[in-house]
């Protein structure tokens, strides 16, 4: 009976050990950073608006789906943009009705953005939450 006791007892204990830094996700990483909700200046795609705008329209990849269905609507993205520009989605905050693949393309679209310019807090570069409408349209 001790010995099935020990057995239960440390069982917990040899999980742990067995676990290395590796085993933390990107998402956990991304998680553990701290963005700031009080800044002097938000973050901003180098070119402004328009920029914005033209990247996602050349490089946001279009599900099939959108075309054939004939599907139009929004998939709204929470992104993390770091204290070096680099920006990370952190969450979908709204899913496109009808379309999953949508979200996924979504955030494929967000791998490939180019650095922002970073929020501003007393001067310095912090990292920031902003959050990007994408929008669908069997038009495009």
């Amino acid at each position: 009976m001790k010995k099935l006791l020990l057995i239960v007892i440390f069982t917990p204990f040899i999980n742990l050990l067995g676990q290395t830094k590796q085993d933390t996700s990107k998402s956990e990483i991304q998680k553990s950073i701290q963005y700031e909700s009080i800044i002097e200046e938000p973050p901003s795609f180098a070119g402004g608006q328009e920029a914005l705008q033209k990247f996602m329209n050349d490089k946001l990849i279009v599900p099939a789906k959108v075309k054939e269905k004939k599907l139009k609507g929004k998939t709204f993205l929470k992104l993390g943009i770091h204290n070096d520009g680099t920006a990370v989605v952190l969450e979908v905050l709204k899913k496109m009705d009808e379309c999953i693949e949508c979200d996924q393309a979504a955030i494929e679209m967000i791998k490939l953005m180019p650095k922002w310019t970073p929020a501003k807090k007393d001067g310095k570069n912090v990292a920031a939450p902003f959050n990007l409408p994408v929008e669908f349209s069997y038009k495009k």
